[in-house]
């Protein structure tokens, strides 16, 4: 089994739309605020559109707050993220120059964005989303399921959007594709039982408190699989270069290397 990683940084995946709900944008809003309070990096899809534009405006209200956008070449080229919805970009001309003023990390593409969000956060939040944030929080799961990280995946079931994911697990566990111990590699956070009081209620910090209660236990149940000839690429956190020194500081310092020569483009 993995090391659970030390960063704490957490990924935010979620929506370039609104959506329908004010109680969607509410939740993003806390999640941004929280994550800043709390001193923990953002680490997003890059994108001022939708939700997404919405947590990241939310963190860099605040003064110290680090926010690590992402995005690939392509979509960064054709203008930034489209809302899938219909709706206008959501974010105030303030967060928009805010968001243009921080360094992006470029990449070559989709997988690699995911890849470098996943490398680079200690933790996940999968807020309501699309058949991308759909993708990215099973892939996070399932990474934790195959031993190739230990780390939090937090869903919040904001106004019941999840149930359906965790309904699905239930089913696949009934059905005899999924183990039973394994539903717990997903930590989902409901919330009041009104929906009409998911509006106010402080989606953020519950978030940040389902991450730190992440028992590395969880994942005894997994597939006892070493990848990259047992390296561990899930702590490797940041573009710092490793101190000298410890047996974990020498094969960090082999991802480091081995990162570093395929390191992504980063632009103003």
């Amino acid at each position: 089994m993995v090391p659970p990683s030390d960063s704490r940084a957490v990924a935010v995946y979620c929506a370039a739309s609104l959506g329908k709900r004010k109680a969607f944008q509410n939740a993003a809003l806390s999640v941004g605020h929280a994550l800043a309070e709390a001193n923990r990096p953002l680490v997003y899809g890059g994108g001022n559109a939708g939700i997404m534009g919405v947590v990241s405006g939310a963190a860099l209200e605040h003064e110290n707050a680090r926010v690590i956008g992402i995005i690939p070449n392509a979509i960064l080229a054709g203008g930034g993220e489209k809302d899938k919805g219909g709706n206008p970009i959501p974010t105030t001309k303030h967060v928009a120059d805010a968001l243009s003023e921080k360094p992006r990390i470029v990449v070559s593409s989709m997988h690699e964005r995911k890849v470098e969000m996943a490398t680079r956060a200690g933790g996940f939040i999968g807020l309501p989303g699309g058949f991308g944030t759909f993708d990215e929080v099973l892939e996070v799961i399932t990474w934790n399921q195959l031993n190739i990280h230990n780390k939090p995946v937090v869903l919040l079931n904001v106004c019941g959007y999840w149930s359906p994911l965790r309904a699905l697990v239930r089913t696949g566990i009934e059905e005899g594709f999924i183990r039973p111990e394994n539903e717990k590699l997903v930590i989902f956070v409901d919330g009041p039982e009104d929906y009409d009081e998911h509006e106010t209620f402080e989606w953020g910090k519950a978030a940040i408190a389902a991450l730190e209660s992440w028992d590395t236990a969880n994942t005894k149940g997994t597939l006892p699989f070493h990848w990259l000839k047992d390296v561990d690429t899930s702590a490797a956190t940041t573009n710092e270069k490793p101190n000298k020194g410890s047996g974990s500081a020498r094969w960090l310092r082999k991802v480091w290397h081995a990162r570093m020569r395929g390191r992504p483009l980063v632009v103003a």
